[in-house]
């Protein structure tokens, strides 16, 4: 991957991270400190660990997804989106996660 399309990962991954802290934020009406760096935390480093986890496990694999990774892809995108559209039908529970800041709901 070429240094430019290094920075514009970085910056996709990092424009999502805000994009979900930010959501995550305006949920509560008076955040504190330690939460905001707790989301930011919890967020930041797994944006930064799934890439390289991704790309050690690409590295092991790619012998044998060589001929079929295009179909993995899809196979996921699909999985992923059928998911979207089901819950977007579904009546919501209404129940609201009172500790939504530990490092389990965040993850």
């Amino acid at each position: 991957m070429s240094f430019i399309g290094l920075v514009l990962l970085a910056l996709a991954l990092a424009a999502d991270s805000f994009a979900v802290s930010l959501a995550k934020g305006a949920r509560i009406r008076h955040p504190r400190i330690g939460q905001a760096l707790v989301v930011g935390a919890v967020f930041g480093g797994i944006q930064m660990l799934m890439p390289l986890l991704g790309w050690q496990v690409g590295l092991e694999l790619q012998p044998f997804v060589r001929e079929i990774d295009h179909w993995i892809a899809f196979a996921i995108l699909a999985a992923i989106g059928t998911k979207m559209m089901v819950d977007a039908f579904r009546e919501p529970d209404g129940i609201y996660q009172r500790n939504a800041f530990t490092i389990a709901a965040l993850i």
